[in-house]
C-alpha cells in the first residue's frame, strides 16, 4: 500500500505487489482506472516509468502512474496523469506510480476523526457544584441513592439477616438437600398489593454448576420487596435461567430469560447422588443452547407463552446468535422495549429496540455504541449480567465485573477458585445510549481487592471494615438487579450470592436496600 509520509521525499516508488483490478484513489472515492475520465491524459506506448514521470512534470501533472507491457485490459505501457484533485495511486503488481517532482505534493485529505465525547460529570449520578466563595474547583453533589468523589458506589442500607432474606432458607443453610440453591431475581409490582419476582432456582437438589439443564425460573410473592418472600409455583419448566421481567403498559408479564424448555423426563435430579451430581437423565436429552429467549403472560402467575432464541432466526435483523444474560428496558408508555445482552470484554454495547406487542421480534439493532474507557477502567474487563435503566440523567447497566481475573470456570460442579472478582460490581452509563463510559465499582473500594465482597447485615453497626465481626464476608455477589418501588420511593439491590463457600456449591437470594434518604 501507498506510504503517504515516503510519497513527501520520493518521487518515484517502485512496484508493489497486490491483487485485483487497477484503481486509485480520488479525493476519497475509488477510481478504477477503466474509467478514468475526471480531469486526466493517457499516453500510451510510455516505454518505461522514467518516461512517464517526465511526461508528468511537462503536464504539470500532480501524479502518475506507467503501466508495464504485462498489464491486461489494453492498459500495456500506458501512462495516466492526473491534472487536478489529489490521486494517491495504491501500488499494485505491474504499475509504478509517484507524484510530481516539484515541490511537494499536495497532503492527500484525512478523515475528520470521530472525537471522543467529553466524559459526562458525576457518573450521570449527581451534578457538579463549585463553592464560589472558597473558590476551589467544582465536586459533586450525588443523587440519592449513590455517593463517592465521582457519585460511583451504591450508597446501601445494612442487609436483613440471612434468616430473612429472599430465600432465608437457603441463606441460612450450606446444603442443597435443605434447600434448592436460588441465583438471582427480578421485580414489579405493586400489584394489587403485591410484588412478584421471578427467580432462578436449580431444581431438585443439584448444584449451580448444573444449571444448563436444572436452572428454572419461579414465581415469588411480597407484600414487602424486602421480604418476607413466598414460593408460590414454577413460571418457566427447565432450562430457564437469568429472567429479567418488564411490565407492560397492557399489563402484561414479559419475561426475557436465557434457554428453551426440555422434552419431558431431561430436566436434571441429583437427589440422593453423592456431591449433587446429576442423575442420568433419558438417551437424547439436549443440552439447550443459552441465548436469549421470551415468554409472555397475561397474569403474573401465568401460564406463559414461550418463544425461544428470539435474537437467533433468519429473519431477525442483526441477529446475534451468541447473545445471551439478556435485560431489557421499557422505553416509554407506548411500549417501546430496549434490549441488551452480555458484554464480556467488546468495547461496544449491543441494543436493540423492539415492542411490547411483539417481544418476539423483530427486534431492530441499534447503531453501534462504544463503550469508552475513563480513569475507572477499560473496556477489557470482562462484565456480564447487565442490568439496564435509566434515570432523569441517563441510561445506565449494572453488570458483574470480574476484575483482576479472566472467567474460568471448571466446568460441571468444579468451582472457580474464591476471589473478589467473584462480588465484582461494575457500572457503565450513557446520556444517548450511543456513547457508554466505564464506571467505577459499585460496592466500594478497589474494584479488585476484597472489599468488593463485604456486607453489613442488620445486626451491624458499622459498614465496610473487615477487623469488626459484625461484618461479612460473601463468596459472590452477582445478577445484579435493582427494584424501584413507584409507590414508596424506595430502591432496592437484589443479587445471587453465596457465602462461606462458592457459589458453585450452594448459593440463594439477596436483597439489599439502596439508602435513597436526601440530607
Amino acid at each position: 500500500m501507498w506510504n503517504w509520509m515516503i510519497t513527501l521525499t520520493c518521487t518515484l516508488v517502485g512496484p508493489v505487489l497486490a491483487a485485483g483490478p487497477s484503481w486509485h484513489v480520488f479525493n476519497n472515492t475509488n477510481d478504477v482506472s477503466n474509467v478514468h475520465n475526471q480531469s486526466v491524459r493517457r499516453v500510451d506506448a510510455v516505454p518505461n516509468a522514467s518516461a512517464c514521470q517526465s511526461l508528468a512534470d511537462v503536464e504539470g501533472a500532480v501524479a502518475w502512474t506507467w503501466h508495464d507491457s504485462e498489464v491486461p485490459r489494453g492498459y500495456a505501457l500506458a501512462c495516466i496523469v492526473r491534472l487536478d484533485g489529489v490521486w494517491a495511486p495504491v501500488g499494485e503488481s505491474h504499475h509504478i506510480s509517484g507524484f510530481k517532482t516539484a515541490g511537494h505534493p499536495p497532503v492527500p485529505p484525512q478523515p475528520t476523526p470521530t472525537p471522543t465525547p467529553p466524559v459526562p460529570p458525576c457518573s450521570l449520578n449527581g451534578i457538579l457544584v463549585r463553592d464560589a466563595a472558597a473558590g476551589t474547583a467544582p465536586t459533586c453533589m450525588c443523587d440519592a441513592g449513590w455517593f463517592g468523589p465521582n457519585c460511583g458506589q451504591l450508597n446501601l442500607l445494612a442487609a436483613p439477616p440471612l434468616a430473612e432474606q429472599v430465600t432465608s432458607t437457603a441463606a441460612t443453610s450450606s446444603d442443597n438437600t435443605v434447600a434448592n440453591s436460588t441465583w438471582g431475581i427480578s421485580v414489579v409490582g405493586p400489584l394489587l398489593g403485591l410484588y412478584h419476582g421471578y427467580m432462578t432456582e436449580i431444581a431438585n437438589e443439584c448444584l449451580l454448576g448444573s444449571y444448563g439443564v436444572a436452572s428454572q425460573v419461579v414465581h415469588m410473592t411480597a407484600e414487602n420487596p424486602i421480604g418476607p418472600w413466598t414460593r408460590i409455583g414454577i413460571a418457566l419448566a427447565g432450562f430457564a435461567h437469568n429472567p429479567q421481567v418488564v411490565l407492560a403498559p397492557n399489563g402484561s408479564i414479559i419475561l426475557f430469560h436465557i434457554g428453551t424448555a426440555l422434552p419431558a423426563g431431561c430436566l436434571a435430579n441429583c437427589t440422593g447422588t453423592s456431591g449433587h451430581t446429576v442423575q442420568p437423565r433419558p438417551a437424547g436429552c439436549p443440552n439447550p443452547s443459552h441465548a436469549l429467549s421470551v415468554a409472555v403472560a397475561d397474569d403474573p402467575a401465568g401460564p406463559f407463552r414461550r418463544f425461544p432464541y428470539i435474537l437467533d432466526s433468519p429473519t431477525q435483523p442483526g441477529g446475534a446468535t451468541s447473545a445471551t444474560n439478556p435485560s431489557a428496558l421499557l422505553l416509554d408508555s407506548n411500549g417501546t422495549l430496549l434490549l441488551t445482552f452480555r458484554r464480556a470484554t467488546s468495547a461496544t454495547v449491543a441494543v436493540y429496540r423492539g415492542h411490547c406487542d411483539t417481544p418476539q421480534g423483530p427486534w431492530f439493532p441499534q447503531s453501534t455504541a462504544v463503550l469508552h474507557p475513563t480513569v475507572a477502567g477499560t473496556p477489557a474487563t470482562f462484565e456480564e449480567d447487565p442490568f439496564l435503566y435509566r434515570t432523569p440523567r441517563g441510561f445506565h447497566m449494572l453488570t458483574h465485573r470480574e476484575v483482576g481475573k479472566a472467567i474460568t470456570a471448571g466446568g460441571g460442579n468444579t468451582p472457580p477458585p474464591l476471589g473478589p472478582w467473584l462480588c465484582g460490581g461494575g457500572h457503565i452509563y450513557s446520556t444517548n445510549l450511543q456513547d457508554w463510559f466505564y464506571g467505577e465499582s459499585v460496592y466500594g473500594g478497589s474494584s479488585s481487592d476484597a472489599s468488593q465482597c463485604y456486607i453489613d447485615f442488620a445486626s451491624s453497626s458499622v459498614r465496610r471494615d473487615p477487623l469488626r465481626t459484625e461484618l461479612t464476608t460473601l463468596t459472590s455477589r452477582q445478577r445484579p438487579t435493582i427494584f424501584t418501588d413507584a409507590s414508596t420511593k424506595k430502591s432496592y439491590l437484589f443479587t445471587g450470592a453465596s457465602v462461606n463457600q462458592s457459589e458453585y456449591l450452594h448459593s440463594f437470594t439477596l436483597v439489599q436496600q439502596i439508602n435513597v434518604t436526601t440530607t
